[in-house]
């Protein structure tokens, strides 16, 4: 999780108009969970890491609330799975 906090490359994002400081989308998330994991000496064993996997643990940082949606401040937010799209976190 440190690594993660380290390196997510956190930015300023628009969406609807509105803009997001300091945040990441969940495709640039996945990118480099996934690299980090497949390059990293903990999980040399595990060659077949896949890009969903990388999701589903990031689905769990969601859950747990170690990241949050941008959304999720506002009144009728509904929550939705951690997916490989733009959503911002």
């Amino acid at each position: 999780m440190h690594s993660f906090y380290a390196n997510v490359t956190l930015k300023k994002h628009w969406r609807n108009f509105r803009t997001y400081q300091e945040c990441f989308a969940a495709s640039e998330a996945i990118d480099w969970l996934f690299g980090y994991l497949k390059s990293s000496s903990n999980f040399k064993a595990h060659t077949s890491i896949t890009r969903q996997q990388a999701i589903q643990l990031l689905q769990i940082f969601l859950k747990e609330k170690i990241i949050e949606d941008v959304r999720a401040s506002h009144e009728k937010y509904v929550f939705k799975p951690f997916s490989d799209d733009d959503r911002l976190y």
